[in-house]
């Protein structure tokens, strides 16, 4: 059998790691959907991907061909309808960052409510491989967009299923590179999927989802499934993204565009480990009484830093969030919300200041206030 893939976005962590781990499957026809730019350089990189159906991926010296089936706009909604009411299983895939997820949650129903009027019985696999918003989240808008669009009552079909889960790898922006497009990332890669929601789907529907075991199969050569997601959210979007992000501030404010030639000078070295420390002692304090393995967490930010000192990853991707006030301060929030409270709690116990971590939220408050957004 043949599974059809719709890849919603084209920039670094979907054209990194999500696309590529699928075209490694031959049974999975992969569609890439992106939205138009007025941006000329954006505009053009869309053509080459519609024109030429592939892309390079570059990692470590490694560079390779990424084939995918076809290229559709968002606004090619005929055409994406097509796609979704054909008789096979669906996975739909997301990377657009938050702010892309949301605007296009009109879409998503859209496309979602033609397969369910289209009768087909076939599972829908929805994973939102995001940063800052889950699966689950994206089930709930959809699932609200539709109750206040279409039916008040409206709940999802069985085959629909919708799992959270964990994406990391570090990818630079698509570039233009002898007219094809190129993404460079590192050899690292890692995508975690919460296998409860499959489970359930299987237990109440049986045999009516003999696609999804198999789906999951052909899956699981390159993803890991697991019934712990919460502690893979934890320690990559709680701790990692708070390292990558807050590093990379400091490696702007030094000038340097790369962020591993900041962390391989001696001030770079030292303000990356002062950060981990406390991002870690702060996560650890609030996560004790959590299922984990402290010794797993340690070792999976020692990894990240060598990892950070080995990719040459730009400072503005790592950065995007620091480009305009709603996102920045989003990211504050967040930052906030998982790292900043626990390290005020931590203070109250042990009246000890994680200093790092109060002054990264005053730079951003700073930023903020004056509007000296990251250029």
């Amino acid at each position: 059998m043949n599974v059809k893939v719709i890849h919603f976005g084209c920039g670094s962590l979907g054209m990194g790691l999500v696309v590529p781990f699928l075209s490694y499957l031959p049974k999975f026809n992969i569609y890439l959907s992106n939205r138009r730019h007025e941006d000329s350089a954006l505009n053009h990189r869309n053509l080459l991907l519609r024109e030429q159906k592939a892309y390079q991926l570059k990692q470590a010296e490694k560079i390779e061909t990424v084939n995918f089936t076809d290229f559709f706009y968002f606004d090619e909604i005929e055409k994406l309808k097509e796609l979704v009411t054909e008789d096979t299983a669906l996975i739909i895939t997301t990377a657009l960052k938050e702010t892309g997820v949301d605007a296009n949650i009109g879409l998503f129903s859209d496309l979602l409510k033609t397969r369910i009027e289209s009768g087909i019985s076939k599972p829908v696999l929805f994973l939102a491989c995001e940063n800052a918003i889950d699966s689950e989240t994206v089930k709930n808008k959809i699932k609200l967009h539709l109750q206040n669009n279409f039916k008040s009552d409206f709940e999802f079909p069985l085959q629909i299923i919708f799992c959270n889960c964990v994406v990391d790898k570090m990818c630079n922006s698509p570039r233009l590179s002898q007219n094809q497009v190129l993404v460079e990332a590192e050899y690292y890669d890692l995508w975690v999927i919460d296998e409860l929601p499959i489970e359930r789907a299987i237990y109440y529907a049986g045999s009516k989802l003999d696609d999804l075991g198999f789906i999951v199969k052909e899956l699981k050569g390159y993803v890991t499934f697991t019934d712990m997601i919460n502690y893979y959210v934890r320690r990559k979007k709680w701790i990692i993204n708070s390292l990558h992000q807050t590093i990379a501030l400091y490696a702007h404010e030094q000038n340097f565009p790369l962020i591993h030639k900041f962390v391989q000078t001696s001030f770079g070295t030292l303000i990356a480990r002062k950060i981990a420390d406390d991002v870690y002692t702060s996560y650890h304090f609030n996560e004790n009484s959590y299922r984990y393995n402290i010794q797993d967490v340690r070792k999976y930010i020692s990894d990240f830093l060598i990892r950070l000192q080995e990719f040459p990853s730009t400072t503005a991707t790592a950065l995007t969030r620091f480009k305009n006030g709603n996102t920045l301060e989003a990211f504050y929030t967040d930052f906030h919300r998982k790292t900043g409270e626990n390290a005020t709690k931590y203070y109250s116990h042990t009246e000890k200041r994680l200093q790092s971590i109060d002054i990264i939220l005053l730079k951003i408050v700073e930023m903020i206030a004056t509007k000296k957004y990251v250029e």
